[in-house]
């Protein structure tokens, strides 16, 4: 066997590596997309055999690729040999050095570090290559650096079986911080034959973010790049976007004076657009336009802005009530409005509601809730929460854990140590956190279409998720805080489930009047809690008011009345032919969605999808022409009203058409 000092950057190492690491493509396609029509100089640190650098080539104007590992470039300037490459080749530049006492001569437009190389160096070594960094890039340059943040599921030592003869022992030290990977080579017995290692820091997300800054690096984004392929060991696996600002950068001052924070923009765009009044499906705004709304409010306004029944509702509890409060009492309100959920929520039988004041509130209640549930039930080690990548469940600290969409959760210090986030449509990552955490597991949490992207969860892994309930005895929660009420053509999406344990409504639940939320609970929940009777200790003031319960009881009498499970149905099919008149109009549209909750993908003429400059671009370009539509990861999302008339639809629709015809035409370069 070869001895405890072998490294994978030499010798034999050297040539597993990489062989390796030619089927990684984790960060390459982020990588190409900020790279991608720049026609930049890049230098590569650690460029290892070239797993980056060749993928690069054809996007780039040069790139320096640095390592240390005369083996290593040995094989990268092999490939660039070849005589396929031999015109990207001249644009290569293959350096043998020490990447903390290098000068590359010159400056460049972007410096890459991939592959988690910075974790090779500790604290002061970054410090000073991140002050070399800054000092190589052009002003306005660009960093592009990768960074694992391994999940050992609470181990200090996990094995990937990369082939028979192959596998990656990785090894966590709390004590000294470090973080050891080593290739072990075997027979085909399974006996080990060599080992090669390295051994890099433990780096946190906060941390590398507070070097960043430290050391005069903007931070632009922190992009999930982690494989799919791979199991959840792998951890949290970012590419992090960092730009040199220029000589003008400080001392700006203040970009805005308003009086209010305005949700989800930096300051610089508060006050470009400020509502003054809505009725029906129109927006006036103070600057005297008016547009009509494609996305109901924020997906809440199911029925139309000023319904006259719902407000009428809210005023009369408002004289007679005011407030009345559920805690350790009741209120007729409460009741009322609770019979009348159940009864909606038929032919899925729930027992009783929870009331909270938000959607973020109520998925805080569902996390704390599954935990004391299997606390009840002795199983006090099913604390485990799965849900999907991409996903939005809200921006508390509960919620925040369970959402898969990037929210600064690391910046707020919140802390995901006991959640699991899969990719909604990848089987084989459910099958493999099953195996590995199903005895850990509290609930599994899924929207039936993911609110960021629109994006409809497939029924094989709705099935895969019931089957595992039925062997695990987890909590399935549907959280249709935006999908309920007929917004994808049933009363609730999930009633083309098996009956969850747990549904989560918020949005149309007032249609957008109150802040409120509710969970429908199982007799599995209800009974627990009952038999056990223990205290849950979850309760907000304003939840259950008497004005919010009001608002769900007009709200459902006027779904009823205006026989919206008809008008959703038009609405659906109209929003779906016009998605497909988009798509159309160019392979570079793809829409997404079910019912009345859709979204259209638009990608750039390299194939790539837009990035959120454009997406804001093309949002605000709908609302001067009249259109008021929601930003999504790379698309446009629609979620109007369900009783929008057709003549209004006619006009809503061909505003937005006319924005995406002008972008695929170039009219937004």
């Amino acid at each position: 066997m070869s001895g405890p000092h072998a490294t994978l950057y030499t010798g034999r190492g050297a040539e597993l590596y990489h062989e390796i690491v030619q089927s990684d493509t984790s960060e390459l396609r982020e990588i190409i997309h900020s790279l991608r029509g720049k026609d930049a100089r890049v230098l590569e640190l650690a460029a290892g055999s070239g797993r980056i650098t060749l993928a690069l080539l054809p996007f780039v104007r040069s790139i320096t690729a640095v390592d240390n590992s005369a083996e290593l470039l040995r094989i990268l300037s092999e490939e660039l040999a070849r005589p396929n490459r031999k015109n990207a080749a001249s644009k290569a530049n293959v350096v043998l050095a020490d990447i903390l006492s290098l000068e590359p001569g010159g400056h460049f437009d972007c410096v890459v570090l991939g592959t988690t190389s910075f974790c090779l160096f500790d604290a002061d070594q970054r410090r000073s290559l991140l002050a070399d960094i800054r000092q190589w890039l052009n002003p306005g340059g660009e960093l592009l650096l990768s960074l694992r943040t391994p999940d050992l599921g609470g181990q200090n030592r996990y094995v990937h079986e990369v082939s028979p003869n192959l596998a990656i022992e990785e090894r966590f030290d709390p004590v000294r911080g470090t973080f050891s990977s080593t290739l072990i080579e075997r027979t085909d017995d399974g006996q080990a034959i060599a080992e090669y290692s390295v051994t890099t820091h433990l780096l946190t997300e906060t941390e590398l973010r507070t070097e960043l800054r430290e050391a005069g690096l903007v931070l632009k984004d922190a992009v999930d790049v982690g494989p799919r392929n791979r199991v959840g060991a792998i951890g949290d696996y970012k590419l992090f976007r960092a730009h040199c600002p220029g000589p003008d950068a400080m001392g700006k001052p203040r970009m805005s004076s308003s009086e209010y924070f305005e949700f989800y923009l930096p300051s610089k765009d508060w006050g470009n657009a400020e509502a003054t009044a809505a009725r029906g499906n129109t927006i006036t705004f103070a600057d005297g336009t008016e547009a009509l709304c494609g996305i109901s409010g924020l997906w809440n306004a199911s029925l139309g802005y000023g319904n006259v029944a719902v407000a009428e509702a809210i005023n009369e509890a408002n004289l007679n009530a005011a407030t009345l409060p559920i805690f350790r009492r009741g209120s007729a309100y409460s009741r009322e409005a609770a019979t009348r959920l159940l009864e909606f929520a038929l032919p899925h039988e729930y027992s009783s509601v929870f009331y909270a004041t938000s959607g973020s509130s109520a998925l805080d209640a569902v996390v704390k809730l599954s935990r004391q549930f299997h606390n009840i039930n002795s199983n006090p080690k099913r604390r485990r929460i799965v849900s999907f990548t991409a996903s939005y469940h809200g921006v508390t600290m509960g919620a925040m854990a369970v959402t898969g969409s990037y929210l600064f959760q690391d910046v707020y210090q919140v802390d995901q140590r006991l959640n699991i986030k899969i990719p909604y449509d990848d089987l084989a990552a459910l099958d493999i956190v099953m195996k590995r955490f199903g005895p850990e597991i509290a609930a599994v949490i899924m929207e039936p279409v993911l609110g960021s992207g629109a994006l409809p969860v497939p029924q094989d892994i709705v099935d895969a998720v019931y089957a595992y309930r039925e062997s695990e005895g987890f909590l399935i929660v549907a959280d249709e805080v935006a999908t309920g009420f007929h917004r994808t053509g049933p009363r609730f999406a999930s009633h083309e489930w098996i009956q969850p344990d747990v549904l989560v409504l918020s949005k149309a639940l007032t249609n957008g009047t109150c802040a409120a939320s509710a969970l429908l609970l199982g007799d599995r929940v209800v009974d627990a809690f009952d038999q056990a009777q223990q205290v849950f200790w979850h309760g907000e003031t304003q939840a259950g008011s008497p004005q919010s319960c009001a608002a769900i009881v007009a709200t459902l009498d006027e779904i009823d009345r205006l026989d919206i499970a008809t008008s959703a149905a038009r609405v659906g099919r109209r929003l779906a032919a016009f998605i497909s008149g988009l798509e159309s109009l160019s392979p570079r549209v793809k829409g997404f969605g079910r019912g009345s909750f859709r979204a259209v993908q638009l990608f750039d003429e390299a194939g790539e999808l837009i990035g959120t400059d454009k997406v804001f671009e093309l949002v605000s370009e709908c609302r001067r022409r009249g259109a008021v539509v929601q930003p999504s990861p790379g698309a446009l999302q629609f979620v109007p009203a369900l009783n929008y008339p057709d003549a209004e639809l006619d006009v809503l629709f061909d505003r937005i058409q006319g924005v995406v015809t002008d972008y695929l035409a170039g009219q937004f370069a």
